[in-house]
């Protein structure tokens, strides 16, 4: 019988890792993780809200791992398991689900979600947690909340993981926590009025793609970039209309069939911005201006409707450029390249990492690929492990890229080895304060 990961106490992780987890296939460990974040309780906090999404992509990675790193990879989900269950409070759960078939549940969660009835959504939620990964369900709640920007605009890298989890998993058991923080903030939303298809002249795909990517990869930001959050981030690129006038040559030329085309220009401008643009911001913001765009690419061919997906994508990456960037970058400059060892550039800096990376062969990818993985699951930050998985992905939806969703993989993997060393990595594991 599988141990209850909530019962477990990260001082003492290691040593029950070892007597009762080890022996687990990767899909009971990660049913026994899922288990242990499902049924979120009613207070809200970034940890709470986060953790789900991040058992998600260390689910999606494993695979990916490294025979020699498997076991830090598996105790790192489930050291995030049971830092949930300490986070929250044992005397606060949920409201109960109500019945009713999916599709219902959805719109009523829609609904929910967009009157700012935070128990309701809460309700239904719990309610889809049966539907699996179901497509119809994943779809209909992607057009209905692409505007919003609540839940630090985190819902649609959700759904997205969700499509990517065997349904025998459930994964939309740990809807809740999202729904929640999209229906506490209905009114926090994109306000730029939707485009498209315009179809002003007819291009190709290649040439639509080629439009998104360089009417993002040019803005830069009019003041000294600073952290903040994604909401603000949208609301200030949104002021006077500048979001619209640099998108509007973009969306002139995309014909609804060209969207998917489109979608593979943005994650590339966003895979520019790590790669090119100040490393200062590679951590919280050119990891999310990839992460949620590319959400929502991978729910789009699942939507009746995907333009305001894309929509919703443009703005969301056009805000990070407007925000982070520092330099205009240029969409048809060959990527720097070199003939170091990925291992060793890894270790040296970002900028020589992406350089070896975006150099590899075809052939040598797959190994490349396997080297970020690990060093992004044994690693604690969700960022990271959420934009590797990301980037592999997207280099499989969008094959031409993948030298560059290479280099930005390796780019943020850099930072985060030099911020976290190997001798660190055991202490991490078995840290407590993993959900401050």
């Amino acid at each position: 019988m599988t141990p209850s990961l909530r019962l477990l106490e990260p001082t003492r992780l290691v040593a029950d890792y070892d007597d009762h987890l080890a022996s687990l296939s990767d899909c009971a460990l990660a049913e026994a993780a899922i288990d242990a974040v499902a049924r979120p309780p009613r207070e809200s906090s970034s940890f709470l809200m986060h953790a789900p999404l991040e058992i998600l992509a260390r689910v999606a990675q494993l695979p990916d791992v490294s025979p020699e790193r498997r076991r830090l990879a598996r105790m790192q989900l489930v050291a995030t398991a049971v830092a949930f269950g300490k986070a929250r409070s044992a005397d606060r759960v949920g409201p109960e689900s109500r019945g009713g078939e999916a599709p219902a549940i959805t719109r009523r969660l829609c609904e929910a979600i967009e009157g700012g009835d935070v128990d309701a959504a809460h309700a239904c939620a719990l309610a889809l947690a049966d539907a699996g990964s179901s497509p119809s369900v994943l779809a209909a709640l992607a057009e209905r909340t692409a505007p919003f920007l609540g839940a630090a605009v985190h819902g649609p890298i959700f759904l997205q993981l969700c499509l990517r989890t065997p349904p025998q998993l459930r994964p939309l058991r740990l809807l809740p926590g999202i729904a929640r923080a999209l229906a506490a903030s209905p009114d926090v939303r994109i306000r730029s009025a939707l485009r498209g298809p315009d179809g002003v002249r007819s291009a190709p795909p290649a040439e639509v793609g080629r439009a998104f990517e360089q009417a993002t990869l040019a803005v830069t930001s009019p003041r000294p970039p600073r952290y903040m959050g994604i909401a603000p981030l949208v609301q200030a690129a949104e002021e006077g209309g500048a979001a619209t006038r640099a998108l509007a040559p973009a969306w002139g030329i995309l014909e609804a069939s060209h969207v998917s085309a489109a979608f593979a220009g943005l994650a590339r401008s966003a895979a520019r911005s790590m790669v090119d643009d100040a490393v200062t911001w590679s951590k919280y913001g050119w990891s999310h201006a990839l992460t949620i765009p590319h959400g929502w690419w991978g729910l789009s061919p699942l939507c009746r409707r995907p333009t305001p997906l894309l929509h919703a994508a443009s703005i969301v990456l056009l805000a990070h450029r407007a925000g982070y960037g520092e330099t205009v970058l240029d969409a048809a400059r060959p990527l720097r390249t070199s003939g170091q060892p990925l291992g060793e550039a890894l270790l040296e800096s970002p900028r020589a990492a992406a350089a070896a990376a975006a150099g590899l062969a075809a052939e040598a990818r797959p190994g490349a690929w396997t080297m970020l993985s690990s060093e992004a699951s044994v690693r604690t930050d969700a960022h990271l492990v959420k934009y590797v998985w990301t980037c592999r992905d997207a280099a499989g939806m969008d094959p031409a890229g993948e030298p560059l969703y290479l280099a930005a993989a390796a780019t943020l993997t850099a930072v985060w080895m030099a911020e976290v060393p190997e001798e660190a990595l055991l202490s991490e594991v078995t840290s407590s304060d993993r959900a401050s």
